[in-house]
């Protein structure tokens, strides 16, 4: 199940990095401490993003594409018979489109909703 492969390592390492701001904003009663200790816990945390997402993963060995190892351009931007095909990326677009429209639609719904609400308040208020 685990392969340590430094692309899921790196992700691992940041979900308990994240877990861990949740534990610390958790464990801290103080309202204003709470808030500057998880300020300052954020910007350590991400400092150490890029590293772990961009860096690491490229600089080893490893089962995913992009990895210091890998001797093509990915699925996406290779020649091969690796590569994703045309009738693939139709779909992806496709359902990439329809759930971008679905998306904007519950927007709307939900901005007109609050709009409508304000108005029924200001009414009654």
């Amino acid at each position: 199940y685990w392969n340590w492969d430094p692309r899921e390592t790196s992700i691992f390492i940041l979900l308990t990095i994240y877990f861990a701001y949740f534990a610390l904003r958790g464990a801290v009663e103080n309202p204003a401490a709470k808030k500057r200790l998880s300020a300052v816990y954020s910007i350590i945390a991400f400092a150490a993003a890029p590293f772990l997402v961009f860096a690491l993963p490229r600089l080893s060995p490893g089962l995913h594409p992009g990895s210091a190892d890998d001797v093509n351009l990915g699925p996406l931007l290779s020649a091969g018979s690796n590569a994703i095909s045309a009738s693939k990326t139709l779909s992806f677009g496709l359902a990439m489109l329809a759930f971008s429209l679905v998306y904007f639609w519950i927007l709307n719904l939900l901005v007109r909703y609050e709009k409508l609400k304000d108005l029924i308040f200001k009414r009654k208020g």
